[in-house]
């Protein structure tokens, strides 16, 4: 007589288990280690590189735009910056160091609506064109924290005399001054210019 036991169905299944996943095991184990290290040898990502970028330096308020405050102002244009069939048209930052607090959004938009009517005013003049008064209209859409976002609608005095919407990101502090920070780009946030735009502003320093 055979005295001896069946073992459960649940045993079985679970020894079959056991010796699938010692097979498996060693080649999944191999498999990871193999793509953790291809992502840890990732090549570094090229630096951003400003070469080509175009600098100028003034001080404030510029002739252009007598109601700003005192001070002084350092600007870099990418490359294309004057060129409309550029993706980099009109991207440029520029930093302002006044003599005054930190504005506002109606202090910000009040000077931003003066920097640009004057500037587009001198531009234009210089070319035999008449903008009129109000060439560039300004939206502050945000500002506080240290961080502030603007639209500007304007007529591109520079190239092709056709409007152009400007995207605008900030930021502010104050120390002994006010520090403004902008860059500008008619380009959508997601475009690749905003990183050149971010190394740009990040090294510009007072003149």
């Amino acid at each position: 007589m055979n005295n001896r036991s069946t073992p459960p169905c649940s045993a079985l299944r679970a020894a079959r288990w056991a010796a699938l996943w010692a097979t498996l095991w060693p080649a999944l184990w191999a498999t990871l280690w193999t793509a953790s290290c291809a992502t840890s040898t990732l090549p570094e990502p090229e630096p951003i590189s400003l070469e080509g970028w175009r600098s100028e330096t003034l001080l404030l308020p510029p002739e252009f735009a007598p109601s700003l405050p005192t001070g002084s102002e350092s600007v870099l244009f990418a490359p294309g910056f004057f060129d409309s069939e550029t993706e980099t048209h009109w991207s440029y930052v520029f930093t302002m160091w006044i003599d005054a607090p930190v504005p506002d959004a109606e202090t910000l938009d009040s000077m931003l609506e003066a920097y640009f009517d004057g500037l587009l005013a001198r531009v234009s003049s210089a070319s035999g064109r008449d903008l009129g008064g109000d060439a560039a209209d300004v939206k502050v859409l945000s500002a506080g924290d240290g961080r502030f976002e603007a639209e500007i609608h304007l007529i591109d005095v520079f190239d092709s005399y056709e409007p152009v919407d400007l995207h605008v990101h900030g930021a502010s502090e104050r120390s002994n001054e006010t520090v403004l920070r902008f860059r500008i780009s008619p380009q959508p946030q997601s475009h690749s210019v905003w990183s050149s735009l971010a190394v740009a502003s990040e090294s510009l320093e007072k003149p």
